[in-house]
């Protein structure tokens, strides 16, 4: 299949690597002028570390972050909300406290398509009918066979979708992570 992604951070990157492995031809657009990835950092829970394990990513992602072998979370009050342990699941189960740079540089080295991003596109709208995508400037790009939305939490396109997603984000409380 023709395939466009629609931005490139560590979804899109993974998505394209998976997708490449299957023989899919990738266009990927992302709206940044430059390839970089930034924002805090995450903690990847089990079947994401499987995910690059799969990958072949597993033992340099857990070099450049920290296994995380519990979490908890408290009110300011301190009343215990959760306390989470991976291993009451599996034994030496964890998760993977990364910088989401280090995580982005690393998936970034393995995507074979990384040199032919096309940067600084910013895709505004699409047409699934025809397989279309198009910028703030109604400037078409297609068709493709399947439009993959991964262009994160400031997505234009996010909200065009069927059956629109979820946006519930309101939090009250802090995580402790140990």
């Amino acid at each position: 299949m023709n395939i466009a992604i629609v931005g490139y951070g560590i979804a899109g990157i993974t998505a394209a690597i998976q997708l490449r492995k299957l023989g899919h031809t990738i266009t990927h657009f992302e709206r940044s002028p430059t390839l970089r990835g930034g924002g805090a950092g995450m903690l990847l829970h089990p079947p994401a570390l499987g995910m690059l394990a799969s990958l072949g990513l597993a033992t340099q992602a857990l070099a450049l972050g920290a296994c995380v072998r519990s979490i908890g979370a408290r009110t300011t009050e301190q009343k215990i909300l959760m306390e989470f342990s991976y291993e009451d699941f599996a034994a030496n189960e964890c998760g993977l406290g990364i910088q989401r740079q280090l995580l982005h540089q690393l998936l970034a080295s393995a995507d074979t398509g990384s040199n032919s991003v096309v940067t600084g596109y910013e895709a505004t709208a699409f047409d699934a009918t025809h397989g279309m995508l198009f910028d703030q400037f109604k400037r078409e790009r297609g068709p493709f066979d399947l439009i993959v939305v991964a262009d994160g939490t400031h997505s234009r396109l996010r909200a065009n979708l069927q059956p629109p997603p979820k946006s519930d984000r309101t939090a009250n409380t802090a995580a402790v992570v140990g």
